[in-house]
């Protein structure tokens, strides 16, 4: 799918971000906790492929309805209490507080447990010191007087049955979990007592499929919803697994998703909009608001608001408008190359172009909401979720000048330009602290801009219009102020970024990698492009990607040319393992071992080094066969979850990391 047909679902999709977030502002939501786990990479046993899958779409499909969401995978038996000790605080004033587990469950004597991935299980007896009751969950959302749900996605077949010895052989040992009568709380198992679960052939399980499609559906009772998860799961396991609810629901009707409108009005107002959208006229536009404005806080609605909003300005600049005439649907272009990719770096590049063009007001907002989410990624990660809002954390504060490349003599400028433009004195120190955070965020209230206290491209360019700048000269800037795509690797459409960045090296990488996640940037001139091929590759393998990208791996030859490459990959677990940070999974870089002796696949000596402790390894070189590399080592890590990598090292290996980080001159 091109980025010019993919430009409107993703124009909505970030709108519809916007309306959520103006939505909750505006009006008190009841108070939504949830708690989800996923243990799938067990110490013992064989893993479970899906529960991590299971659990990361869950806890995303919840934060979506509106749920603060506490997320973890593989928990040992201390993270799993601390986890559940902490939840039942949060619970105690929610209005709902749901608990998501999957994993491995076992039941024995009639008692149900969870099972941590640090579990060995080696004996009947060891259950009660090892795993976790199932009535220890229960029991942690007791103190909330609001609606309580716990969905265990743990009845799968249990391998710890095949080595666990029995002690006493009158003990009962269940096929599943067991039946439960809860006290005040539904509990719904992927499977009913007695019986199994799949874990399933796809990405989820059955049951986690099921829920995943129902549980964001507008208007649909919770009740309802549970018998649709039912005969959902019956139908894909053909009448295997049939999902059970134990406990009750109060007598009223309760949605997790309010209905927005009926199904009448949803499909009337989509086509109106779908016609209005077509013409690009602003006749049709007015006719829909006018039309649908009982409709006011549907999310289409907001998004033709915003739509006739942009062509009312464009109508109003027709008459003064001296550019040739083709420079307004090159703006548009250029804009839906930004709105496809969507972060900070592609609206920097919008700027750079139009710095004050048609589609500017839009384009504001939209970069506000990409720069929050690229905050939010570098502090919680892939795989993290953090529930809606506008609020800026302390954390997310403290990564939000790392994410913006701004050196001192332009940090200067900016608080010259606040003090002469009238907004009071904040300091001038160049270093961006509170007072200087306090000054933007009154300068974008007056300029009519997203107030978050950041330096955003649009706040740069406004900042450059105020006409004073002492001593320290004029702010000079472009889109190099974010040298990176951002924390994560994502797909990305190889014509917006041929539009955007105009690097035939970039558009090149990209056929090289169609479909693949990468994260790329820029250091000294170079282009470095990091991915993760999701296997090892042979040097052959690796000499055919360098020869299709004209690049290689990297050679890294100073403390700053590091430093640069630690921010590329530091934030996305992908790049470092599969799901977490692992030590033996980190990128690869461009070493070889010689006769002993460790240089660049180039054949150049290491002028610089920073080898983790203990290395360099030898590498065994028996035979030309025989290979060797380098990679990156995660030395420190931060963050919930240990979610990002703060010091990094160097190790040697014998096999090519799956993760590679590729320079091209």
């Amino acid at each position: 799918m091109t980025f010019i047909r993919f430009r409107r679902k993703t124009l909505i999709f970030v709108t519809i971000a916007l309306w959520f977030i103006i939505a909750n502002s505006a009006r008190s939501e009841p108070e939504r906790v949830a708690l989800v786990i996923g243990n799938g990479n067990y110490n013992h046993v064989a893993n479970l492929p899906n529960a991590q899958n299971d659990a990361s779409d869950i806890s995303s499909a919840l934060s979506r309805i509106g749920f603060d969401v506490d997320y973890s995978l593989d928990l040992d038996f201390r993270g799993m209490r601390v986890a559940l000790r902490d939840f039942a605080k949060r619970a105690e004033n929610a209005d709902i507080a749901l608990i998501y587990f999957a994993g491995h469950g076992i039941e024995i004597d009639g008692v149900n447990y969870i099972i941590p991935v640090n579990a060995e299980l080696q004996s009947d007896k060891d259950v009660s010191f090892e795993a976790i009751r199932l009535d220890t969950v229960v029991t942690s959302l007791s103190s909330s007087e609001g609606l309580k749900i716990v969905l265990v996605d743990a009845c799968r077949n249990n391998p710890f049955l095949s080595t666990m010895t029995r002690t006493n052989s009158t003990r009962s040992i269940g096929s599943g979990l067991g039946r439960i009568d809860p006290s005040g709380v539904l509990v719904s198992y992927a499977a009913k007592g007695g019986t199994l679960a799949l874990d399933g052939e796809g990405r989820n399980s059955p049951y986690a499929e099921a829920l995943l499609q129902h549980i964001e559906e507008p208007g649909l009772e919770l009740g309802k919803m549970f018998r649709k998860v039912r005969d959902t799961v019956f139908e894909l396991t053909e009448g295997y697994q049939e999902p059970f609810t134990y406990g009750s629901l109060p007598s009223e009707d309760i949605f997790l998703v309010p209905a927005i409108a009926s199904k009448q009005n949803a499909d009337l107002l989509a086509e109106a909009f779908a016609k209005a959208d077509r013409s690009q006229s602003l006749a049709d536009w007015n006719i829909f608001l006018e039309r649908f404005a009982n409709e006011h806080d549907h999310p289409l609605y907001e998004l033709g608001k915003l739509r006739q909003a942009a062509l009312s300005q464009l109508d109003a600049r027709k008459t003064n408008d001296n550019r040739r005439p083709n420079a307004l649907t090159d703006e548009l272009t250029l804009f839906a190359a930004a709105e496809s990719l969507d972060f900070p770096r592609a609206w920097a590049l919008y700027f750079d172009r139009y710095p004050n063009g048609a589609m500017a007001k839009s384009a504001k907002l939209q970069e506000n909401v990409s720069f929050l989410n690229a905050l939010r990624d570098r502090v919680w990660g892939r795989y993290r979720n953090l529930n809606g809002g506008n609020a800026l954390t302390q954390e997310m504060l403290q990564t939000a000048m790392e994410m913006i490349d701004l050196d001192e003599g332009q940090v200067t400028r900016i608080q010259n330009a606040l003090t002469y433009g009238r907004i009071g004195f904040v300091g001038i120190d160049g270093k961006y602290g509170p007072k200087t955070r306090n000054g933007i965020e009154k300068f974008q209230e007056r300029r009519s801009l997203p107030v978050s206290g950041l330096p955003t491209r649009a706040t740069l360019y406004a900042l450059t219009q105020t006409g004073g700048w002492g001593s320290s000269g004029r702010l000079e800037y472009d889109a190099s102020i974010f040298p990176t795509s951002g924390p994560l690797a994502r797909v990305l459409d190889p014509q917006a970024v041929a539009l955007l960045e105009q690097d035939h090296r970039l558009d090149r990488v990209l056929s090289v990698f169609p479909g693949r996640e990468i994260i790329y940037g820029y250091f000294q001139g170079r282009l470095y492009v990091a991915t993760n091929l999701g296997t090892t590759i042979g040097s052959s393998d690796l000499r055919v990607l360098e020869e299709k990208t004209e690049g290689s791996l990297i050679e890294i030859d100073s403390r700053e040319e590091e430093e640069f490459i630690r921010e590329l990959v530091r934030f996305d677990q992908k790049l470092w393992g599969t799901t977490s940070i692992r030590n033996n999974k980190g990128p690869a870089i461009g070493l070889q071992q010689k006769q002993g002796n460790w240089l660049w696949r180039s054949g150049r000596e290491l002028e610089y080094t920073n080898w983790a402790p203990g290395q360099p390894e030898r590498v065994l070189e028996a035979s030309p066969l025989d290979e060797s590399y380098g990679r990156l080592v995660p030395l420190e890590r931060t963050g919930g979850n240990n979610t990002r990598v703060e010091r990094i090292g160097w190790a040697t290996t014998s096999n090519l990391p799956p993760t590679i980080i590729l320079e091209i001159e």
